[in-house]
């Protein structure tokens, strides 16, 4: 199974695209170096490639690969992938441990 691989791409100008390089990214990969997915981390053309690919394959990029390149400072890891906090909705329900109740009728207020 291949799992979806976050990568970020930051550009001359300082600009960031995040992407999130799919099966088929891999395949494309696969097919233009004759090699498994497995050795992407191999070489840092690889990876770009990887990222040119899924940018391409979103119609985020109508530019070659060499000439995509060109623009790019860096392609790294997506380390911020799937770190997303997720707000609760509402505040808790108090529970019996949580609440204070009253132990008699002598301590409740008239």
């Amino acid at each position: 199974m291949i799992s979806r691989i976050p990568l970020v791409v930051t550009y001359d100008d300082g600009r960031k695209e995040h992407v999130l390089c799919t099966g088929s990214d891999t395949i494309t990969f696969e097919r233009a170096y004759d090699l498994p997915y497995s050795k992407i981390g191999d070489r840092l053309e690889y990876m770009w490639y990887l990222a040119w690919a899924c940018l391409n394959r979103t119609k985020r990029v109508s530019a070659t690969f060499e000439e995509w390149m060109t623009s790019v400072e860096l392609v790294a890891d997506d380390e911020s992938a799937g770190k997303t906090e997720i707000l609760p909705l509402e505040s808790p329900a108090l529970t019996s441990s949580s609440a204070t109740l009253p132990m008699s009728t002598d301590s409740l207020l008239l």
